[in-house]
This record gives C-alpha cells, structure tokens and sequence, in this order.
C-alpha cells in the first residue's frame, strides 16, 4: 500500500468523523439519546464495508465476474435492523425514533459514498441537509412563536 491509498484512507476516515460528528451533534442537540459517536461508528462502518468490498473487486482479477456494491448494499439492511431499534410508540400513541432511525440510515449512505471516494457528492448531501433542518427548525420555533394562547 503506497502512501496515495494511505492518505486517500486516512481522508475518508476523517470525512466520516466530520460527516458522522455533524449529523450526531444535530441529532442530540434537539433532544435525541443518539449522539456523535453512534453516527460516526456508523458513518466509519459503511465507508470501510465499501472500501474492503471494492479492494476485493480489485484483488480478485478478471474474468471473475462480481459486483462491488454488494457488501455496501447489505451495509442498508442492517442500518434496517439497527434503525427498527431506535423506533417505538410512545404512550400517546405517537411514533418516536423516525427520523433518528432515518438519520442513522442517511449516515450509512453517507459513508457508502466516502468510502468510493465520491466527496462532493457527499458535501452536497450534507449541505442540503443542514439547509433542510434548518429550514423545519426555523418553521416550528415560527409556529410556536405565532401560535395563539
């Protein structure tokens, strides 16, 4: 291993702690149990499936025929079964864990993409989700503010 692939990996390791650290942050800071560290095991996880799943796409030589994506796509079940966890009824019959099940799922997908080295499209993600959280955030302290008593 030269020390291209060695600064590439170290790179997409620290991605995923500022990718996984930022949605964790976000996520406990209004309240949720699930913080950084579970983001970034997970975020860290799927990009080191997928880098492993693509040096074993190299490693095999041609003509054997396999697909890359496999061991990333199973990354997504299992995100499936960690995610069914976090999400219960509470006892006003209101469904709690949603969207912290669907952010640890976005952070998988989100370490998917480091892990095959697809940075920008991993910015634009994250970009778009802060400006989306932000934007709900603003709308519920805007309803609360202008609600009538």
């Amino acid at each position: 291993m030269d020390s291209y692939f060695i600064g590439r990996f170290i790179i997409q390791l620290l991605a995923c702690v500022v990718v996984g650290g930022v949605i964790g942050v976000f996520n406990h800071a209004r309240g949720k149990d699930t913080g950084p560290r579970t983001f970034i095991l997970i975020t860290i996880g799927s990009t080191l499936v997928t880098i492993t799943s693509i040096g074993f796409f190299q490693n095999m030589g041609h003509p054997w025929q396999a697909d890359p994506a496999r061991l990333a796509a199973q990354t997504i079940s299992a995100l499936g079964f960690l995610g069914s966890g976090v999400i219960w009824l509470a006892d006003d019959r209101q469904v709690k864990g949603l969207t912290t099940a669907a952010a640890l799922w976005l952070s998988a997908i989100l370490g998917i993409l480091i892990g095959a080295a697809s940075f920008s499209n991993v910015a634009a993600a994250v970009a778009v989700l802060m400006l989306g959280w932000l934007l709900v955030e603003y709308y519920l302290w805007y309803r609360k503010k202008t609600r009538q008593p």
